[in-house]
């Protein structure tokens, strides 16, 4: 059996001075630690390498969107999109395996085709589709509709069945599916999301 994803998120897991002993003693029992960091300064070459030796096994971080203009409107910070990208550079230099989170919302629901693209192109381990939570900053205008939540994942199902680059993995506490989907739909809480990683076979 597959050892358990430990996954440590925040905020910011690079704020904290114990990460490197969280993930040391994550590893020491046999799960496979990872952390969903905010791209920022933080994310050094020598901050990758400290984690990587003390046993991290993957790094995710967050892209809303294929360029900077929509990314960095969604994040809320310029230059957002240029440093998560150079960041993923210094995970595969590393080979620290990557996964890439999106959150869907109206604002780049249009631009999916051209971020599908990206994420294959920059060779990921697993990309996770999220639903928008209107909390915070968002609002429940940014929200997609039912409709346009099923033809996203009618979408992506294509996607999976044309070009046989991405596999289905689920885990869920509860879910509810269609049968003719090639991943599940998971429900979690308030949120949903869709667990995409690359085709072995």
């Amino acid at each position: 059996m597959e050892a358990p994803l430990f996954v440590i998120s925040g905020g910011d897991p690079l704020q904290r001075d114990d990460l490197n002993e969280l993930v040391y003693h994550a590893a020491a029992l046999g799960l496979h630690p990872a952390i969903t960091a905010s791209a920022t300064p933080l994310v050094t070459k020598e901050r990758i390498r400290q984690l990587k030796e003390v046993g991290l096994a993957q790094w995710a971080f967050s892209l809303d969107g294929s360029n900077a203009s929509i990314h960095d409107r969604f994040r809320g910070r310029k230059g957002c999109f240029d440093l998560t990208l150079q960041r993923i550079q210094w995970l595969h230099e590393a080979e620290v395996p990557v996964q890439i989170n999106t959150t869907l919302t109206r604002h780049n629901l249009s631009d999916l085709p051209n971020l599908y693209d990206l994420v294959q192109r920059l060779a990921v381990v697993r990309w996770e589709v999220f639903t928008l939570v209107p909390m915070g900053r968002a609002r429940s205008s940014d929200q997609l509709t039912p409709q346009e939540h099923e033809a996203v994942m009618r979408w992506l199902t294509e996607r999976v069945l044309r070009t046989r680059h991405l596999w289905s993995r689920w885990q869920s506490i509860a879910h509810v599916g269609w049968k003719w989907l090639p991943f599940h739909f998971v429900v979690r809480g308030s949120f949903s999301k869709w667990f995409l990683a690359p085709f072995d076979g």
